[in-house]
């Protein structure tokens, strides 16, 4: 037998009294049954994998050697993880125990779609997984969700609409509905639904107890987790906010603007707002927002100039130029202040061919933009040609943009892959996960700025905000 437990301390009120040295406390009881120790393990890791990724690479390790199998039938998409997380030798009859589980094959009909993109056929397929994936959070509802819309076919909308509202039950309950609702918005005859799912997702929102609420994690105490929350609703009032504003939340969706906007200098937030006050009639702020936008590196000469028409200005009058000035100014002030100042151990990778390089030897002493990615994360290869566009504006301004492949093995055929999806920028491996832990990377895709002499100064950021803080701190040659 075997038990992992975490715990803290809290009064009613929801306060934490005590932990361990402030973090939730383990304990890890060994016994002689395998699979057990094994599911342990795996919530081990689990829970450890934000606060401290070496001990959950090291759960994940020991799970992996004492049971491959049992993380293949007992965990959901364990497999796909260790394959490309891990660097276990896996061949032979460990490689034979670790075919996907029912609950996961569906898997293999999704990325046959995204290379032929038959919906038909992929449908089908779903279709016939379904029974085996059901209930296991495998995510097959919202994938045969996303196909069904793609296909135009009503009945499979509304049937992997009901499936993914469903297997949502272990999430919090807006993040599912608001997906739903964007998924459907402009599929015929799911307008109103797509209504009533946004209000209630909001609702949501405002009803939950953060002392009682279930989905409050471990160690975060009430008052953090309404912080959170509050953070959690702005972000989806900005993510959602077309669709939202349609549903009638235009207040509420400026409001989340005007915060993400005091806080952010990314260009396609002053947009968004911009747009709004323009639609609110409020062109003196509009422009202020768009003044904001047009002075942006990535923004084009043409674009700047559409911008400034829609406000009865002309690119090269001088009253535009002096918004964009005072504007700038502000802004590049606000982003300098918020920047850091962290030191990283020294850090090596591999390179597509084998070798290692240190990261100080890429960097060659110039400024840096490092992304991690990998190839099993939809919204990195989204990226992908946001990237190199950034990368042709950043190049020749003497910063090297840099793609850190982390957790994955190698593969023979990455070159070839990384042409085929247009990737022009190095892209490197982290063999070790050195440089995804010394980065702190939580999620990918995550980017991250260095200067000059490898000093981290922005951590987790958006592409879109990464010329500006570039700009900020003057890491942009002329």
């Amino acid at each position: 037998a075997a038990a992992y437990a975490a715990f803290v301390v809290e009064d009613l009120a929801g306060e934490r009294l005590g932990t361990n040295r402030g973090w939730q406390c383990p304990l890890l009881v060994h016994g002689r049954d395998a699979a057990s120790l094994t599911d342990v393990l795996i919530e081990r890791a689990r829970d450890h994998e934000d606060r401290d990724p070496a001990v959950a690479a090291e759960s994940m390790q020991r799970a992996m050697a004492l049971l491959p199998e049992a993380m293949a039938e007992r965990h959901p998409g364990a497999a796909i993880v260790v394959r490309s997380s891990e660097s276990i030798d896996l061949g032979g009859a460990a490689a034979a125990r670790l075919m996907l589980p029912p609950e996961m094959q569906w898997t293999a009909a999704w990325f046959r779609w995204e290379e032929d993109g038959d919906s038909r056929v992929a449908l089908e397929e779903l279709e016939e997984h379904w029974p085996a994936a059901e209930g296991r959070g495998t995510g097959i509802a919202a994938s045969g969700l996303m196909i069904a819309v793609r296909a135009r076919d009503a009945a499979a909308v509304e049937r992997w609409s009901s499936r993914t509202l469903a297997e949502g039950t272990n999430q919090d309950p807006w993040t599912v509905k608001l997906h739903v609702a964007g998924q459907i918005a402009n599929f015929p005859g799911s307008h109103e639904h797509a209504r009533e799912l946004a209000h209630e997702a909001l609702a949501d929102f405002d009803a939950v107890d953060p002392v009682t609420y279930p989905g409050r994690p471990l160690g975060q105490t009430a008052t953090e987790y309404e912080g959170a929350l509050i953070r959690a609703r702005n972000d989806a009032l900005v993510q959602y906010g077309r669709l939202l504003v349609s549903f009638g939340f235009e207040d509420e969706v400026v409001r989340a603007l005007e915060a993400a906007t005091a806080e952010s200098p990314d260009p396609g937030l002053f947009e968004q707002l911009g747009q709004l006050q323009l639609r609110r009639g409020d062109a003196g702020r509009a422009a202020r927002s768009f003044a904001v936008v047009a002075s942006d590196l990535a923004t084009s000469p043409q674009r700047a100039d559409g911008l400034a028409r829609r406000l009865g200005y002309s690119g090269d009058s001088p009253e535009w130029r002096r918004l964009q000035d005072s504007v700038t100014t502000a802004l590049l002030a606000r982003t300098a202040a918020s920047a850091r100042r962290q030191s990283l151990p020294p850090l090596q990778v591999a390179g597509l061919e084998g070798g290692q390089i240190t990261l100080k030897q890429i960097r060659a002493g110039k400024p840096a933009v490092i992304v991690f990615w990998n190839r099993s994360c939809g919204p990195c290869i989204g990226n992908i040609p946001e990237i190199v566009r950034l990368a042709g504006l950043l190049e020749p301004r003497g910063v090297r943009v840099v793609s850190i492949i982390g957790k994955e093995t190698p593969d023979p055929g990455i070159e070839d892959w990384l042409t085929q999806h247009g990737v022009t920028y190095p892209v490197y491996y982290d063999l070790g996960g050195g440089a995804w832990d010394a980065f702190g990377v939580k999620a990918i895709p995550a980017e991250f700025v260095l200067d000059g002499d490898g000093v981290l100064r922005f951590a987790a950021t958006s592409l879109g905000e990464i010329p500006r803080q570039l700009e900020a701190l003057g890491l942009l040659a002329r």
